[in-house]
């Protein structure tokens, strides 16, 4: 299935502007072209502005990728019970 006029130049746009694309983007870009633009135009303002080094601005993506997986109180709680319970398994093992 061939992209329309609109969702070729935004993809074209995402390109140019982030130098990356995926299959995630192919998906969003086909759902809805307009998400994908207003995701770009705000996204791309680091890039556009320039007032950080690209080092900078990947590793704030980094942050913000990984943060966003932790937005769900109990999967944060999680991790923690299961690593303390790891640690007292260890301590009492140990002895």
């Amino acid at each position: 299935m061939s992209l329309t006029q609109r969702q070729q130049e935004i993809k074209d746009e995402f390109i140019k502007v982030r130098g990356t694309w995926g299959d995630a983007w192919e998906t969003a870009l086909r759902l809805d072209p307009e998400f994908v633009a207003a995701y770009l135009k705000f996204s791309a303002v680091p890039w556009r502005k320039n007032h950080l080094d690209d080092k900078v601005k990947e590793f704030v993506y980094i942050a913000v990728d990984t943060a966003a997986t932790h937005l769900y109180v109990k999967g944060l709680k999680l991790p923690s019970r299961t690593r303390s319970g790891t640690a007292r398994r260890r301590r009492r093992y140990s002895r």
